[in-house]
């Protein structure tokens, strides 16, 4: 019997940590899918046709994973987390957008842009995003909890050229 139960136990908490890995990935996936959409369109208004996305999303398990004790202290859910940056990362491309549509200038640098890439900032307290250019890469390290809009990205990318 107590074998039976104990087998029991290891089951329930295998399955406890499949639905956080499949709840992460659909958050991953669904995050991808609006970026994607997004970039689509900031393609054609930057005219940029190679420009790219790269979430780091390994970076960000790590970092979250190194954050473990704040996000739970927090009740800040993983899967959350995960939204909010593929939020974040759509609101960035809608802001590349605009400052194209709005601006000649703006947009021929823009258009020579090839990457934007996506990193997490260390402590689930940064809740700033960071903005660097590197060449034709436009690196972001991502912040959290706040929600943003497209118009809180645009001076700060702006700055950036």
């Amino acid at each position: 019997m107590k074998k039976q139960l104990f087998i029991g136990l290891v089951i329930t908490l295998a399955a406890g940590s499949a639905v956080a890995g499949v709840k992460e990935k659909k958050a991953m996936r669904h995050a991808d899918s609006i970026i994607t959409a997004q970039l689509a369109k900031t393609m054609v208004a930057c005219e940029s046709p190679k420009l790219t996305v790269d979430m780091g999303w390994d970076n960000f398990k790590a970092m979250i994973k190194t954050n473990k004790v704040a996000l739970k202290k927090k009740r800040y859910k993983t899967k959350d987390l995960l939204l909010d940056v593929g939020n974040r990362t759509e609101s960035v491309l809608q802001a590349l957008e605009k400052i194209c549509i709005d601006d000649a200038d703006y947009k021929e640098e823009i258009a020579l842009l090839t990457t934007i890439k996506v990193s997490p900032q260390p402590k689930i307290d940064d809740y700033r995003s960071a903005f660097t250019l590197d060449d034709t890469v436009v690196n972001i390290a991502s912040g959290y909890y706040m929600t943003r809009k497209a118009d809180d990205y645009i001076e700060p990318l702006k700055s950036l050229f």
